[in-house]
């Protein structure tokens, strides 16, 4: 029997192989870039882990809450306010929508929460000199966590874990959407 990761290798790839996660992946953002995507994911994560804590579905796993650790990060690149991006807030309006379906949080959970205890680890490792890398710290050993959240999951939530890895892709494109206009904006204000 395939596992949930199998399942949904093609969206995974898809959500990974966009501009924005590679140059987050290869270390090559910049911190305006990063104060951006930071952002947004402080809104995704706060939404994301709300629904899941009220649902108990963090129970046992507490320390893979990446909310406080992103805003911490956040707050210490000292950057304007980037926007909201407009699939964050559908994301968010998303969660909101599933928040009574213990299965489909969980498989938002695994998606993110996955993500971050394995390809972030590279992420940290590429960024680390440079930016604050806190959401991706764990307290607990992250191969433990990584048991634990397989504990609560099923094959059956992989149609749901392919619209958590569609709005991670869409996210993406539009951070680089957003980080061609910044660069064109800075570019823009070298020539004056």
């Amino acid at each position: 029997m395939l596992k949930l990761r199998e399942l949904t290798m093609d969206h995974h790839k898809t959500a990974e192989r966009s501009e924005f996660a590679k140059k987050l992946v290869s270390g090559k953002v910049n911190a305006l870039e990063y104060s951006a995507y930071l952002y947004n994911m402080g809104f995704v994560y706060g939404a994301l882990e709300n629904t899941a804590k009220s649902m108990g579905c963090l129970d046992g796993i507490e320390s893979v809450c990446r909310t406080d650790n992103i805003w911490e990060d956040y707050r210490r690149l000292n950057y304007t306010t980037p926007p909201i991006l407009f699939f964050t807030k559908e994301y968010m309006n998303y969660l909101l929508n599933i928040r009574a379906d213990r299965e489909k949080v969980l498989a938002h959970v695994y998606v993110r929460h996955m993500g971050d205890l394995s390809g972030g680890q590279i992420i940290s490792k590429r960024l680390g000199g440079k930016f604050p890398v806190n959401f991706y710290q764990f307290d607990e050993d992250q191969d433990m966590l990584k048991e634990k959240l397989k504990e609560k999951l099923n094959n059956d939530m992989a149609d749901e874990a392919m619209v958590a890895f569609d709005y991670a892709h869409k996210i993406f494109l539009e951070l680089d959407m957003l980080s061609n206009d910044l660069g064109q904006t800075s570019r823009n204000s070298e020539e004056y």
